[in-house]
Formats: C-alpha cells, structure tokens, sequence
C-alpha cells in the first residue's frame, strides 16, 4: 500500500476505523464482505476501482492517476484488525461457510450479529 511500513499502518488503521463504523450502523441480520465494505468506502469518497496485478490486487484512482492500492495481504489485515475491534460489541457471522472450501475470507459475506446494544 505504501512505502514505508509506518504510513500503510496508518492507512490501516484509518480504514478500519471507517469499517467499523460502517458495521455498527448495519441492521442485526445485514450481509457484506470486508471487500465489499472497502470497495463501497473508496467508491463513496469519489475513487474508481481498477484491477492492478497479482500482487497489488485493487488500485483506487482520481483524475486517472493511481491513488493507491491495497493487496491482499492488506485486506486480510483489515479483516483481522476489523474483528479484533469489534470483538465483544459486533460478531461477524460466518457460520454458513463452517467446513467448506470457499474462498479468500475478506470476500466472503458475514452476517452482523450485535452482542450488546
């Protein structure tokens, strides 16, 4: 995502910050995906979506000059990072995937289920 460690964890951190509020303002029972969530934030911030390469999966453009990109080490980060701050409050629901083989986590859609109000 970044040069330097130091600002892709800042980015980081942003991102999930804005991810997480997102989740808390789902419905009890709401679908999506870490990608999905990712996605509609860059989308709603007025970035266009472009596939880069293997390596750096997603690039988000404006005025058609790269922004960014995330990889998909950075999306399972997001994921896990994501979890963790909502452990306790928000869990996302997985369990219809339990015992298959499906995909990457961060594209697989969870269902909210608040812990507490």
């Amino acid at each position: 995502m970044a040069v330097r460690e130091n600002e892709r964890e800042i980015v980081l951190n942003q991102l999930v910050s804005k991810l997480c509020a997102a989740i808390r303002c789902m419905d009890e029972g709401d679908k999506s995906s870490i990608g999905r969530l990712v996605s509609k934030y860059y989308r709603g911030k007025g970035y266009e979506q472009h596939w880069l390469d293997s390596k750096h999966n997603h690039g988000w453009t404006k005025d058609d000059r790269i922004t960014f990109s995330v990889c998909e080490e950075d999306l399972m980060d997001i994921q896990e990072m994501v979890m963790k701050e909502l452990e306790g409050e928000i869990d996302l629901d997985y369990s219809e995937y339990y015992m298959k083989d499906v995909g990457l986590p961060y594209n697989l859609l969870f269902t909210v289920r608040k812990l507490r109000n």
